[in-house]
Formats: structure tokens, C-alpha cells, sequence
């Protein structure tokens, strides 16, 4: 089976490691996960903090699966974009802040998924934050803007 993106025949491999990421996340099955995802993965939420290394995103797992046993992704639709897989769907969930529409980016090589990012606009505090805690990186952009906001909230009362 091929599919056709931008013009150009590829094969469905990059499609396999993404799918198999969302269908062990919606089993849910840890140890399944741990088979999927690279040493190296990181896992970014739609505020841009995100969370790296096998260790740490099994354990944001873990504690999405326990907070929110109901979490699921539906895909809608996904295709490929250069290195990356595009992925569009939603989610649903028990709790109503992990329940949203929801684009996600995906990276992957043929054996494991090195990258996975949610572009949702759902308002609300950082998943990688609330799951995981301290663990839980920012970039220096986001970091800047947050406390450009912090001042300006400061300083305007």
C-alpha cells in the first residue's frame, strides 16, 4: 500500500510507529508504550513544555492512566509532511481538560517514536506540568513570554 502526499508516492512506514504509539496509549498499556518509544523521546503539550527520555514520559503515562483511565485519541485524519507525521483527530477523556480537538506531530523512525507534540487550544495549565511536575522542561521562548507576562500582569495591577 502506498500513499500519495504533496505529489509523491511513499510508503505507509512512517504511519506504522505514530499508530502504534496512540493504540497503546488508548489500551492503555505501559509496557506496550515502553516497546514504541525511543530513549530519546520527548513529548511536548500544547502550552510547549514537554518531557524527555523514555523514563520520564512512561512515567507522565502513568500518571495520565491513573488520573484519566478514560483518556482516549480518535485520528481523523493523518499524512506526512517531510520527517514528520501530521496527525489530526481528538481526544476524550473522563476529566474535561483532556478532552479536546487536537492536531499532534509526530517523529518517528522505522522501530520507535522520537518525537510527539499536541497543538491543541485548550486553555488550562501545562499537561507535562500537572503529570510529571519539576520534570517537566520549557523552552527559553516560552519561559521569556511567560514572564513577560508575569511583569506586565505586576505592573498593570
Amino acid at each position: 500500500v502506498l500513499f500519495r502526499s504533496s505529489g509523491s508516492l511513499f510508503s505507509p512506514y512512517p504511519l506504522k510507529i505514530p499508530r502504534r504509539f496512540w493504540y497503546c496509549l488508548n489500551a492503555p498499556d505501559v509496557d506496550a508504550l515502553s516497546d514504541v518509544i525511543s530513549d530519546d523521546c520527548r513529548i511536548i503539550d500544547p502550552r510547549g513544555a514537554w518531557v524527555e527520555g523514555r523514563d520520564t514520559c512512561l512515567q507522565m503515562m502513568r500518571a495520565l492512566f491513573k488520573i484519566d483511565p478514560d483518556y482516549r485519541i480518535h485520528v481523523n485524519s493523518m499524512g506526512r509532511s517531510g520527517g514528520n507525521v501530521l496527525i489530526a483527530g481528538r481526544t476524550t477523556a473522563r476529566n474535561p481538560r483532556f478532552a479536546t480537538t487536537t492536531l499532534w506531530r509526530a517523529r518517528s523512525d522505522r522501530r520507535h517514536l522520537h518525537e510527539w507534540q499536541s497543538y491543541s487550544s485548550a486553555p488550562g495549565v501545562s499537561y507535562c506540568r500537572l503529570l510529571v511536575g519539576d520534570k517537566a522542561q520549557m523552552g527559553p521562548f516560552l519561559e521569556a513570554v511567560l514572564l513577560a507576562f508575569a511583569v506586565l500582569k505586576i505592573t498593570s495591577g
